[in-house]
């Protein structure tokens, strides 16, 4: 597809639905080292799941968290989407961050 064509379908997506993404970001991750003989790494410890700095864990949750490199955290997800009639969208959980987003279903 074009890059018009791709615009139009935005356009048309911001006049159904309006919606807000989530996003947040921790500075006081807390710090874990795991050393395994003397290869030592350090994770980020968030909600007691261990995360390698410098990657990102995609949950069934439908966001994303990345430990970064400077041992902050960033947490993403769709947020809420309401659509113009007022029925409530939520995310489709068999899929990862970011389809999950696309995948929305309705709910009454």
């Amino acid at each position: 597809m074009t890059k018009s064509v791709y615009f139009c379908l935005l356009l048309i997506s911001l006049c159904i639905f309006e919606s807000d993404a989530a996003a947040w970001f921790n500075r006081n991750t807390k710090i874990v080292t795991k050393c395994e003989g003397s290869n030592c790494q350090k994770y980020c410890d968030i909600d007691n799941r261990l995360i390698l700095v410098g990657t990102t864990l995609k949950t069934d949750q439908c966001e994303q968290i990345t430990c970064d490199a400077d041992f902050s955290s960033s947490y993403y997800s769709c947020g809420i989407a309401v659509d113009k009639n007022g029925c409530t969208l939520t995310p489709d959980y068999s899929f990862k961050y970011p389809e999950c987003c696309n995948k929305m279903k309705c709910v009454t």
